[in-house]
């Protein structure tokens, strides 16, 4: 049986739980009225012992009892919600909130509101916290109560609802520097950078004196904009406060200046920082890796482990991203050991160095990192399937492709479109079919770039009239969607379709790349279309293409197949940078024509200036070779290409036509013998029909 307490004792034991601070007795004192019936009398319980339980943080007990009372007040509402706030429950007090009888809310004090405004604030909850704004209009405190009106800034800027923010500061009839700094961080935040700026300019009309957290947001509202004057004149005006050597504001400065450009200017304002921290090293380390600046941003980096600063998430991503940037493999393996060595490897770093890996072309480390990650997300499996993908093996990016599906993990729009890319280069158009009825399925089919992939997986399996159906059920095309669908085209040697494709571009208003224009040029050098390959070359000409090496030889090729070798000739001579593949189709072009004399001609030219001929060039030469009866140059080519020992069955043919054709028969019966593949009936029909015709 609980001991009966009088008035007397209640009142001098809540004195003395609050003088000695003890939660258990404050607790046992909280049970024995609630057995005794005294928890609801007006002096000693209520909201006595209420205030006693929520100044414990007993709040579990203080909402029991709270239940409990049978006459809920104001203060009772205020205590409760204050307790909620100051640990941290925004669940609870949004609970709470809702709970409250309409005619309780005109008792409740500024400070509650702000509480409750900020939990709307940090569970994202604009719903509530626009009921919150109608109370609290109701009672005009939004207008008169700076603070809240401050939070109820805070709260719509911060959950997303900018215009709201707007139009709960024009409200305010009186403004503070919480409420300026409120908009400006809401502008920031939604990277409103022209409309922090303006603000701010209002602010400083408005007689409200800048502290180091307003030169903070406009210093951001700088960087996003790229406004680097006024950034600067910020920067002057920061110096003579001397707020540039608070290291909140030094770092705002670094980062406003690297994000602008101006690398001096950035580097002077950290040196001058009494003090640097991790964030304002990787914003200068940040601002050297993204204007291309990346062995300084390595440096930074080194200087920065010197000081026995411990980078950041963000600081090893950037810095493996500089290393990326210039191939520095050794670096970035050293910067692997650093992370390792403090422990510091989550997934985004983890990601990074897998990144890193695989653009070094170093897929087994990649690989590696991957299979220690405890947990992987879509980043993860994208890295390593695009990695597979860049470096020529699409077995291995399906095969990771199919795992991810079996391990449950859901792809994303990118995914399929590896996938998709994955299938293109294989001999599998099953698993590109079940990637389109899973595209489909999570409707990744309006996403043009999966569509594309998924139009070039088809092409390249000869499937054109599937890749023309993806195409027409596009909800809108453009021109990578295009040029797949005319590379598919010319790919498969259709050549009409190619240019009826190119036509249908350009009446849709869709501007052709330069991949498109050198599909269509193939397509002309198979029809014999020189006037249109003529149309193609004049708006090559005018986007100023034609010294491109693809661009180039695609035009030489077209020329060439065309019989229109001064043409071919002229473009051949204005190509900046000449390849094998442009040697090779002049070679061909005059090969083609009988120009044996040209084909000499050119080829010495292409060896002078130290281009090596591929299989196709030697085929070319060869084959004009045996049409113009020219053994000697046809032999002392064979000669050569054997010796480095790059020689194909074509070459053996054309040989063997050459010299049948020269009535050579006992040396090309010897090279039928003598030649590093088995003979072919092909081989020795050559000989005979040749022998037939001299006979």
């Amino acid at each position: 049986m609980p001991p009966l307490l009088s008035l007397e004792d209640c009142a001098r034991l809540l004195h003395g739980c609050k003088q000695e601070g003890s939660t258990r007795h404050a607790l046992r004192l909280c049970a024995c009225m609630l057995d005794n019936g005294l928890f609801a009398h007006p002096l000693v319980g209520g909201n006595h012992l209420l205030s006693l339980l929520v100044e414990m943080d007993c709040l579990v007990p203080a909402h029991l009892l709270f239940n409990r009372l049978p006459h809920r007040d104001e203060n009772s509402w205020n205590m409760l919600i204050s307790g909620y706030s100051r640990c941290g429950s925004p669940e609870q007090l949004l609970s709470l909130y809702k709970q409250m009888p309409e005619d309780q809310f005109f008792g409740i004090c500024g400070s509650a509101f702000v509480a409750l405004l900020k939990a709307c604030t940090e569970l994202k909850d604009v719903e509530t916290g626009s009921k919150l704004h109608i109370h609290i209009a109701t009672m005009g405190l939004h207008e008169r109560d700076v603070f809240v009106g401050s939070t109820l800034i805070d709260m719509y800027a911060k959950c997303g609802s900018i215009l709201k923010a707007e139009e709960a500061f024009d409200k305010l009839l009186v403004r503070n520097i919480v409420s300026w700094n409120a908009l400006l961080t809401g502008y920031v935040e939604h990277c409103l950078g022209m409309e922090a700026i303006d603000h701010f300019e209002q602010m400083q009309h408005a007689g409200v004196y800048p502290d180091a957290v307003t030169m903070i947001c406009t210093l951001k509202a700088c960087a996003i904009n790229e406004a680097r004057s006024r950034g600067q004149e910020l920067h002057m005006e920061i110096s003579s406060r001397g707020l540039d050597r608070e290291l909140r504001v030094g770092s705002a400065l670094v980062d406003m200046y690297t994000k602008c450009g101006l690398l001096a200017d950035a580097q002077n304002a950290f040196d001058r920082m009494p003090i640097q921290d991790v964030v304002v090293w990787t914003a200068l380390i940040t601002g050297y890796t993204d204007v291309g600046e990346s062995r300084e941003a390595i440096n930074c980096y080194k200087r920065m482990q010197a000081e026995h600063i411990l980078p950041n998430t963000v600081t090893y991503a950037c810095a493996l991203k500089a290393c990326i940037s210039i191939k520095a493999i050794e670096q970035g393996q050293d910067i692997h050991s650093d992370i390792e060595r403090t422990g510091g490897k989550d997934l985004i770093i983890s990601n990074a160095l897998m990144n890193f890996y695989a653009n070094s072309h170093l897929l087994a480390e990649a690989t590696h990192v991957f299979n220690k990650l405890l947990s992987r997300d879509q980043v993860s499996w994208n890295t390593l399937i695009a990695a597979f993908i860049q470096w020529g093996h699409p077995g291995e990016a399906l095969f990771y492709f199919c795992l991810m599906e079996n391990e449950c993990v859901s792809p994303d729009a990118v995914t399929v479109m590896l996938g998709l890319k994955a299938c293109a280069n294989l001999s599998c158009l099953d698993e590109g079919q079940s990637i389109h009825a899973e595209i489909t399925k999570r409707g990744f089919d309006l996403e043009l770039f999966v569509s594309s992939a998924l139009i070039d997986c088809y092409a390249k399996h000869g499937f054109l009239r599937e890749a023309q159906d993806v195409f027409e059920k596009l909800p809108s095309v453009d021109v990578i969607a295009w040029t797949t669908l005319v590379v598919g085209y010319a790919e498969h040697g259709l050549g009409e379709e190619t240019l009826d494709c190119l036509e249908c571009m350009r009446q849709g208003g869709s501007s052709p790349a330069s991949a498109t224009l050198e599909s269509c040029l193939k397509a002309c050098g198979s029809l014999g279309a020189l006037g249109i390959g003529y149309n193609i070359h004049l708006d090559i000409a005018k986007r100023g293409w034609e010294q491109e090496v693809t661009v180039g030889s695609s035009l030489v090729d077209c020329y060439a197949k065309c019989g229109s070798m001064p043409e071919a000739q002229a473009v051949f001579n204005k190509v900046s940078a000449r390849n094998v593949i442009t040697w090779t189709a002049l070679i061909a072009g005059y090969a083609q024509a009988g120009g044996m004399q040209d084909v000499v001609r050119v080829i010495e030219m292409m060896m002078v200036e130290g281009v090596e001929p591929n299989a196709v060039t030697t085929t070319s030469v060869l084959s004009a070779c045996s049409r113009a009866g020219t053994v000697d140059v046809g032999q002392a080519l064979f000669e050569e290409i054997s010796t480095r020992g790059c020689i194909f069955f074509e070459h053996c043919t054309c040989m063997l036509e050459l010299l049948s054709r020269a009535g050579q028969f006992q040396t090309a019966i010897l090279l039928t013998m003598i030649m590093p593949f088995h003979p072919r009936r092909v081989a020795w029909r050559t000989i005979l029909e040749a022998w037939q015709k001299t006979g």
